[in-house]
C-alpha cells in the first residue's frame, strides 16, 4: 500500500519528464533523419515567409541536423545559437532521466527535486537563450 502512495505522488513529476524527455528524443531524432542539405525537410520560417527576411532562429533546424552529426563548424555556421540550444536540450535530457531517477529511489522528497530541478533547468534556460532572450528585450519594452 505505502509503495502504491509512492507511485501515485510520483507519477504526474514521471509523466512530465517522460513526456519532456520524448519531445527531446523526438526533435533529435528527426535532426538525424534529415540531411543538412535536403531544404524540404528544413521546417518554414513564417519570417521569412511574411517579412521576407531572415530572422534570429533561421537555420537552427538544419544546425541540429549537424550537431547530431557531430560537425561543430557547420552547425554554428548555420544559426550562431544552434550550440548553446542544442547544448541546453541534451542536459535537459539526461535531467529528466537523472531527476525521475532521484525521486524514484527516494534519495529527497519530491518536493525538494522539483524545486532544485526547475531552479537549474530556469538558470540553464536563461544562460543558453541569452543571446535570442536579448533579441526580444527591446521588443517587450515597448
Amino acid at each position: 500500500m505505502k509503495k502504491r502512495l509512492h507511485r501515485e505522488k510520483f507519477y504526474e513529476y514521471f509523466a512530465i519528464n517522460i513526456s519532456i524527455s520524448f519531445l527531446i528524443v523526438a526533435v533529435f531524432f528527426y535532426s538525424a533523419l534529415f540531411s543538412p542539405g535536403q531544404a524540404e525537410h528544413s521546417i518554414k520560417c513564417v519570417h521569412i515567409e511574411f517579412a521576407e527576411t531572415d530572422c534570429h532562429t533561421c537555420g537552427l533546424s538544419v544546425g541540429f541536423s549537424h550537431m547530431v552529426r557531430g560537425n561543430f563548424a557547420e552547425a554554428r555556421a548555420s544559426n550562431i545559437n544552434t550550440i548553446p540550444l542544442f547544448s541546453f536540450f541534451l542536459i535537459q535530457f539526461f535531467m529528466r532521466g537523472f531527476s525521475t531517477l532521484t525521486l524514484y529511489r527516494k534519495a529527497m522528497s519530491k518536493k525538494v527535486i522539483v524545486m532544485i530541478d526547475s531552479s537549474i533547468s530556469l538558470l540553464l534556460f536563461l544562460f543558453f537563450f541569452r543571446n535570442l532572450i536579448q533579441l526580444f528585450l527591446p521588443i517587450l519594452s515597448v
